[in-house]
């Protein structure tokens, strides 16, 4: 399942380094957003986040792997993120929260697009 991908993500690569793992379905997430992630395990942060206004997350990073946060979740429902906190405050992690955004999950969502990325991603508008 999508955690057990993200778990094995992280047990990859940390703690030999921090990793960031994002969707694809998040146009709004920038090279910014991607800088100041960063800078929050960096800073020592336990883990990072950027909520997704439909109650997930577009963004999760770690310094190291931390499998309550990924088994046994209820994934593409508008609890995740919200467990995920209790999660993390259960564990005792520092965590830092990214300004929310919006993905792309329904067609509805492609009307958020900006006409640039519409045409980008091949979407007749109007």
């Amino acid at each position: 399942d999508l955690g057990e991908r993200m778990l094995a993500a992280f047990r990859r690569h940390c703690p030999a380094v921090p990793l960031l793992l994002i969707g694809t379905d998040c146009p709004a997430l920038g090279s910014s957003h991607l800088r100041e992630a960063a800078r929050a395990l960096l800073r020592g942060d336990d883990a990072v986040f950027v909520p997704a206004d439909d109650g997930g997350y577009v963004l999760v990073g770690l310094r190291e792997p931390h499998a309550e946060l990924f088994d046994d979740v209820h994934w593409s429902t508008g609890s995740v993120m919200s467990e995920t906190r209790a999660r993390a405050r259960a564990a005792g992690l520092t965590v830092n929260e990214l300004a929310t955004l919006w993905d792309l999950d329904v067609p509805r969502d492609l009307d958020r697009l900006s006409p640039p990325d519409a045409e980008a991603l091949g979407v007749a508008r109007g």
